[in-house]
């Protein structure tokens, strides 16, 4: 049996060296990278609204409900959800604005600077350790991995 001409030499796929693969997954992984910061804020939301609300139905540990319901942020869920869908908004308009202006600058300078700043930068300022953890070292690897154009090689 023999192979598919998509595997066969001189195919679209033997046209690409080990350079295009690494260039392809490390842009590939540091998009999925940031894609995941974006998402770890509104995948805690629901843990965090009921964190900053009285909550008589607590029973981790043996206190009085005046203990629990003394000390909350928010006097009830409605105010919570209210404030964390606004915290999100600004944190989604902020994302959708930087990633417009991150593509402008990304055009003028050098993609690996950039990419690379940008992930480390962002990982700096982030709330969630391990996710910031991650993306920090993923903006390394971009830095000192990523093939910008072929005069590098």
């Amino acid at each position: 049996m023999a192979w598919p001409n998509v595997f066969q030499r001189g195919s679209l796929l033997s046209q690409f060296s080990h350079h295009h693969v690494v260039v392809f997954l490390l842009t590939f992984f540091s998009y999925s990278l940031l894609h995941a910061s974006r998402k770890t804020f509104s995948n805690v939301k629901v843990s965090i609204s009921e964190q900053w609300t009285p909550s008589a139905f607590n029973t981790s540990v043996e206190l009085p409900v005046e203990i629990w319901s003394s000390n909350h942020l928010f006097p009830s869920a409605e105010k919570a959800t209210l404030f964390l869908g606004t915290l999100d908004t600004i944190f989604l308009f902020s994302y959708a604005v930087g990633l417009f202006i991150s593509g402008i600058v990304g055009d003028r300078l050098n993609l690996r600077w950039v990419l690379s700043f940008g992930m480390c930068s962002s990982a700096l300022v982030y709330a969630f350790l391990v996710t910031a953890s991650v993306q920090f070292a993923g903006g390394i690897v971009i830095f000192f991995g990523l093939l910008v154009s072929p005069e590098e090689i």
